[in-house]
């Protein structure tokens, strides 16, 4: 998980889930669905902030089903879906893993990626942002989308769920620079299974610095797919759940 925090120990997180944990988990614990629930107001967002136009290139990283990338090729046919897992129902599509392998796209007016979830480092966060710089023209555009979180450092929390075949029992523990994850998944015949993981955490300065040091300008900030700019990160963040960041590559 990446996850932005500003000097009040509020913040956003991109979610970063294991492939391998979310195809094991039980479906309804583990569904992204929340995150594309408002898709048609995302896909608008998208349209709007990136001025896409039908002779634009771009690529949606990790992209899995196609929900924004399906969209936004109706109106340009020159925009790319990325992700690790084969997908044959996806036109232009590349699978690859951008955390190792350089994306072969040059020039793109745009890329972006939404709430991601990847079973990568994020403590090599630069060379996956230096992959998306060289796929862009000079000028071009990234957006990166984070979800907000509000567990403060020594801060711990344990909640449970009752599915529909089991129970699922987590523990987060919030340090300084990451929250760790517990979970025990119980199914009705007693049988238990345990997952751990570790959400990665910047704080804002760190995370604007690293998109800086990797040649991005940020041009603006929003909450919630409005296209609205953010002003006041005080005032307006305690009830927000995205954030959106747009940067210019320089």
């Amino acid at each position: 998980m990446v996850e932005l925090v500003d000097t009040h120990a509020l913040g956003a997180c991109a979610y970063i889930v294991g492939v391998q944990v979310l195809s094991s988990a039980p479906s309804n614990e583990f569904s992204m669905g929340k995150y594309y629930q408002n898709s048609h107001k995302q896909i608008t967002f998208l349209q709007n902030v990136l001025n896409i136009q039908p002779t634009s290139t771009g690529v949606d990283l990790g992209c899995g089903e196609g929900i924004h990338l399906k969209a936004l090729q109706k109106i340009s046919s020159d925009i790319y879906g990325v992700d690790i897992q084969e997908n044959q129902d996806l036109s232009n599509y590349l699978q690859l893993d951008f955390f190792v392998d350089d994306i072969p796209l040059q020039n793109l007016d745009f890329a972006y990626i939404l709430s991601p979830f990847f079973d990568q480092n994020w403590w090599n966060m630069d060379s996956f942002l230096k992959r998306v710089y060289q796929s862009l023209r000079m000028h071009g555009q990234f957006i990166l989308d984070l979800d907000f979180h509000t567990m403060r450092p020594g801060q711990r929390r344990s909640t449970y769920k009752v599915l529909e075949s089991c129970v699922v029992l987590s523990t987060f523990t919030r340090e300084l620079d990451r929250v760790n994850l517990d979970r025990t998944i119980i199914d009705f015949k007693g049988n238990q299974k345990k997952i751990t993981g570790v959400w990665r955490i910047f704080s804002q300065s760190e995370l604007f610095g690293i998109l800086d040091s990797q040649g991005f300008m940020v041009v603006n900030q929003y909450f919630d797919f409005d296209n609205k700019s953010v002003i006041n990160w005080d005032n307006d963040i305690q009830n927000m759940k995205r954030l959106i960041i747009q940067c210019k590559k320089y």
